[in-house]
């Protein structure tokens, strides 16, 4: 599943939760322990998406090697 799920996201760049469940077939909540899983892994960033971007890239340690400055989707291919 994981590898699954890490696929559709590299095709795709940037993408959101909704549009992985689409393409996968996987519940939502399996989607995002993927996502989770795989962020811990190091394999992609994954932002809880009720976190503001602004501020949370304000504070963000990653800030000055990040590409997505913000972005409305939550899930980005390091």
């Amino acid at each position: 599943m994981y590898e699954i799920v890490l696929a559709v996201v590299k095709k795709s760049k940037v993408i959101s939760v909704k549009e992985i469940v689409k393409k996968t077939g996987f519940k939502k909540s399996e989607v995002i322990e993927a996502l989770k899983f795989l962020s811990l892994k190091g394999k992609l960033i994954y932002m809880n998406p009720r976190i503001k971007f602004n501020s949370s890239c304000e504070n963000c340690i990653l800030r000055k090697f990040c590409k997505t400055k913000g972005g409305k989707n939550g899930i980005f291919i390091n």
